[in-house]
């Protein structure tokens, strides 16, 4: 080696370790540490000489910003020392080179550290309102402040009762003069009108003697009608004019009931209101038939159909069950055809006794065709529960006529409509099986005759039988 060269490389390392010369490289570490150190950035890409410095070693926008505010980075903070739009301090803060123009933050947002996770952060500002709390996830800006606990849960700097928004508090019950009744009221209890008096408050009694409202009920001594130990006071007599004498007098009140007319004794509360003489009589304010008290009123007949009765009844005579309508009324005849209760008598049609223009009611329970009723129903049914029998039927017992009293002869007239010639007589004959007489004996196809009968006349059953067919064939028809 160059004995020349040797010697200068040996005077420079003398230099160094003795101290006389640090050189850039130890200036830049020194003042990088101090770098890291602020800023946190130890074992980021800032953390290098970079930072400060250009890649020929000479100081870049930041360092010689750094250098010109007498090497104080926090001094420098605000600068945009590269020109590329950010600050100082937000380039740091995203881990880019303060000192580049072309190393720019990816992202530039607000850092908002939320640790309780409760969505507020410590920062405020871009971040919301400021947790005051972030180890707490109960305290916040958002919490309601409790009462009880001592802590500002709101963060908004009043704790428990100083803040107005607090919850659960207790009641602050004020009660200077000790009387048990306090000031505030509602959860205290009734208020203290007076709390420098202890006979002053709402459970006092009222005295009338101390000019005070002492059971703090807004009335003061007499005026209070609960007031204690009030003088007596005599009221004046009332004046009391009775110019007519009846006894009742104008004044009223104390005097009594109102006499409406002094000057006449008969008008008075007492009277009795007489319906015909136009004048108030009791001094109830109705005249006549309009106070139902009145006595001698006429009756009052509303006719509006005409036909001479009235809807009132009593004075006015019987009632019009339909005053709308002039063939109703109670001495109209009930139409049993129609429906309508005539006759005002509730009974309608068919169901009032009186009506006319009936159609004939005709019973035949056995449904034989004949009725119970007769007349108009045709021959009367003597047995309605048994269908066999009935007018003309072989059951029904003949009719016994009333005996004549003669001396008739044997009836041997075979010509009597007995089909085989027999005949019957009343004096029992019986050499004949075929006849019957008033023995009651029937045989089929026989003639018969009343016992006495001395008429000489004969009947044939059988002529007898048919002319009842026929009439009940009529009915039916």
């Amino acid at each position: 080696m160059n004995p020349k060269r040797m010697l200068a490389i040996s005077f420079l390392l003398a230099l160094v370790v003795s101290g006389v010369w640090s050189g850039p490289a130890l200036a830049r570490s020194t003042y990088l540490t101090q770098f890291t150190n602020v800023y946190g950035t130890s074992g980021t890409k800032l953390d290098t000489c970079s930072t400060c410095h250009t890649s020929s070693f000479g100081f870049n926008p930041y360092g010689n910003a750094w250098r010109n505010s007498g090497k104080n980075f926090q001094a420098i903070e605000a600068l945009d020392s590269d020109g590329d739009g950010f600050t100082n301090i937000d380039e740091i803060t995203a881990r880019t080179f303060p000192g580049d123009a072309s190393d720019v933050p990816a992202v530039l947002g607000p850092v908002c550290t939320d640790a309780d996770a409760d969505g507020f952060a410590v920062e405020g500002g871009e971040c919301g309102p400021v947790d005051c709390n972030d180890a707490d996830p109960a305290i916040h800006p958002d919490a309601v402040e409790s009462c009880t606990d001592a802590v500002d849960n709101n963060c908004n700097g009043l704790i428990d009762t100083t803040d107005p928004t607090a919850q659960n508090c207790p009641p602050v019950c004020t009660d200077a003069d000790g009387d048990g009744y306090a000031v505030e009221g509602g959860e205290c209890g009734p208020v203290d009108c007076d709390d420098t008096k202890a006979i002053v408050n709402p459970g006092a009694s009222e005295s009338c003697t101390d000019g005070l409202d002492n059971d703090c009920d807004s009335y003061v001594d007499e005026a209070d009608a609960d007031a204690v130990d009030c003088p007596v006071v005599t009221p004046p007599a009332p004046v009391c004019t009775d110019a007519d004498g009846d006894g009742y007098a104008v004044e009223g009140g104390e005097c009594g009931a109102v006499d409406c007319n002094d000057a006449d004794a008969a008008v008075n509360p007492d009277a009795v209101e007489e319906c015909t003489d136009a004048i108030d009589n009791n001094c109830d304010g109705q005249v006549d038939s309009a106070d139902p008290t009145a006595v001698n009123c006429p009756a009052a007949c509303t006719d509006a159909d005409g036909d001479g009765y009235a809807v009132e009844g009593g004075e006015c005579g019987p009632i019009d069950c339909n005053d709308a309508d002039i063939l109703i009324h109670p001495g109209a005849i009930e139409e049993c055809t129609d429906g309508i209760d005539n006759d005002c008598n509730d009974k309608i049609d068919a169901g009032d006794a009186n009506a006319v223009n009936c159609p004939p009611v005709c019973t035949d329970a056995d449904k034989d065709g004949f009725a119970v009723e007769g007349g108009e129903c045709g021959p009367i049914d003597p047995n309605d529960a048994d269908a066999s029998v009935f007018p003309g039927s072989d059951t029904v017992t003949p009719p016994v006529e009333p005996p004549v009293v003669t001396d008739p002869p044997v009836v041997t007239d075979p010509g009597t409509g007995d089909d085989d010639g027999s005949s019957w007589s009343s004096d029992g004959d019986d050499h004949d099986d075929s006849s019957w007489s008033s023995d009651d004996e029937e045989d089929d196809g026989s003639s018969w005759s009343g016992d006495g009968d001395d008429d000489h006349s004969s009947k044939s059953r059988h002529g007898k039988k048919r002319s009842e067919e026929k009439s009940r064939r009529h009915w039916r028809d």
